[in-house]
């Protein structure tokens, strides 16, 4: 059998943070499977002052682990962040596979039909969210940062005169 710390006592579903003495709720506490009771020991707001200080005391360690992060997730946090976008503007919202956009389209640009380096991939709404497209496969295309920022939330037709002019 295996020994060690007994869980903490729960009752009416409090127990006590041990960082910050207080009794709080189960929900309080973060989640781990690893401990005994399924929640991590200190509270969510003494776990997230501890993050606090951490990164606060080694800044470039912190932004190192975020970049590093970023970049073995990259395609992951993009595809967050454009569902995250789509959701606030209200639009229909269907399944997006990037790496068969990327098949599709190839690495080159839908607005400037030049070769997109890797560390420039955008992915641009054809017709913008904020004018009723949708966040599906068939109304993204490939696009540089710059051409996607340029485009911005205007409809294709009136980005090509523009550039035309």
């Amino acid at each position: 059998m295996k020994m060690g710390r007994p869980p903490r006592p729960v009752v009416n579903g409090m127990t006590r943070c041990p960082s910050c003495s207080e009794m709080k709720t189960l929900a309080d506490f973060p989640k781990n499977r690893w401990q005994p009771m399924g929640i991590a020991s200190a509270c969510k707001s003494c776990a997230n002052a501890k993050k606090r200080a951490t990164r606060a005391a080694n800044p470039e360690k912190a932004h190192a682990e975020y970049r590093k992060q970023y970049d073995t997730h990259r395609d992951a946090w993009l595809a967050r962040s454009k569902k995250w976008h789509a959701r606030r503007k209200g639009a229909t919202i269907s399944p997006v596979d990037y790496a068969r956009i990327l098949v599709r389209d190839g690495m080159v640009c839908y607005l400037c039909h030049k070769a997109v380096a890797p560390k420039q991939l955008s992915y641009d709404h054809v017709v913008p969210l904020s004018r009723g497209g949708t966040h599906s496969e068939d109304n993204l295309k490939v696009t540089h940062r710059s051409c996607n920022s340029r485009k911005n939330a205007m409809p294709l037709e009136q980005y090509l005169r523009r550039i035309a002019a």
